[in-house]
Parts: structure tokens; C-alpha cells; sequence
């Protein structure tokens, strides 16, 4: 096993740790998708929402999105930033020190998992087919994409 698949599989056993509390908002793990060169995913659908725990070469990062279509995908950054009407913003922050991965890893995963916490009964009614349509132009706006 390759570097990258130990940090990957170590990236699915903390992610499904740390997020685990997802269950209590309606969701389940959908996926664990590992597309190699220290790319993956841990995908949690809900009944309106989904949420993509994602590793991009050692950084973590979370996304957003509706159940249709499923290549659409919003990080929670702004969506944060539309729930709260931009008074809290999202900062991805990496780890000063880099010399145990796991830990690193870890670091991440603990962070994000309590800022995204707050805000789950908040973010999922935004991608209900009923309210999506709206969501999607704010969203669109707010990353400078409409006007």
C-alpha cells in the first residue's frame, strides 16, 4: 500500500469519527470514494442535503450541495456566509506544524467538524427542491457569478 492510500484510508476512519455526529441531523454515509493521489471523500446525504467531507492532498474541506443534480457541490464557506448574511465567514486554516500526518489530519477533521456543527439544521433546508432554486442564485451572487 502507497503512501497515499495509508493517508487515505487514515483520512476515512478519523473523517467517519469526527463527523459521525451528522446522524443526529438525518444523515448517513453515502460514499467513501478514494480517487487516489491523496484525493478522497466521505459524501453524508440527509433527505435535502448532502455534505462532502473532502481531502485534497492533505488539506480537508467541506462542501454542501443538493441530492440533484450530484456534481453540484457549494463550499460551506459561503454557505455560511449566506446563512448568517456574511456577519460569520469560513476560514480554512491548515496546522502549523506538519511532522505527524495523522495528528495533522486529525487537527483538521476535529476543527471543521465542530464549526460545521452549529450550523447543519441551517444549511440542509437551503438545498430542499422547494428552496434550492432561490439558494442557487444567492449563492451564485455572493461568489461574484450573478448579479
Amino acid at each position: 500500500m502507497g503512501r497515499h492510500a495509508v493517508s487515505e484510508q487514515k483520512f476515512f476512519e478519523l473523517g467517519k469519527k469526527y463527523f459521525a455526529y451528522l446522524e443526529q441531523y438525518g444523515f448517513r454515509l453515502a460514499q467513501e470514494i478514494d480517487r487516489g493521489g491523496g484525493v478522497a471523500e466521505l459524501n453524508w446525504e440527509s433527505r435535502d442535503c448532502r455534505i462532502s467531507v473532502s481531502l485534497d492532498k492533505g488539506q480537508v474541506l467541506l462542501y454542501a450541495g443538493p441530492l440533484a443534480p450530484p456534481d453540484l457541490w457549494y463550499d460551506v464557506g459561503h454557505v455560511v456566509e449566506y446563512v448568517t448574511h456574511g456577519t460569520e465567514r469560513w476560514v480554512y486554516t491548515l496546522p502549523a506544524e506538519r511532522k505527524d500526518y495523522d495528528d495533522w489530519l486529525r487537527r483538521q477533521l476535529d476543527r471543521l467538524a465542530r464549526m460545521l456543527r452549529p450550523y447543519c439544521e441551517r444549511i440542509c433546508p437551503l438545498f430542499s427542491p422547494e428552496v434550492f432554486p432561490e439558494t442557487r442564485r444567492e449563492l451564485r451572487r455572493l461568489m461574484g457569478l450573478e448579479r
